[in-house]
């Protein structure tokens, strides 16, 4: 799935988000700390939004020593 225009309909949104909430999962449960680059500049600042608070969630939820350590975009 390629998300490359602004709008994004709900189910995008959704399918967008459950994607990055799984890969983030499955990171942070083998412990990973990740940073998130360039999401912006491939898709769009709302698919950025969308992944940051997918993977911000995921932080949030999954106990441990992964986590997100951060993002290049600073708003």
């Amino acid at each position: 799935m390629s998300i490359t225009c602004i709008n994004i309909s709900p189910t995008d949104k959704y399918i967008l988000s459950d994607l990055a909430f799984n890969k983030a999962k499955t990171l942070f449960e083998a412990e990973c700390r990740i940073s998130e680059f360039g999401t912006r500049r491939r898709r769009s600042f709302k698919a950025q939004e969308i992944v940051i608070q997918a993977f911000v969630r995921a932080s949030r939820e999954i106990p441990g020593k992964g986590g997100l350590a951060g993002t290049s975009n600073v708003t």
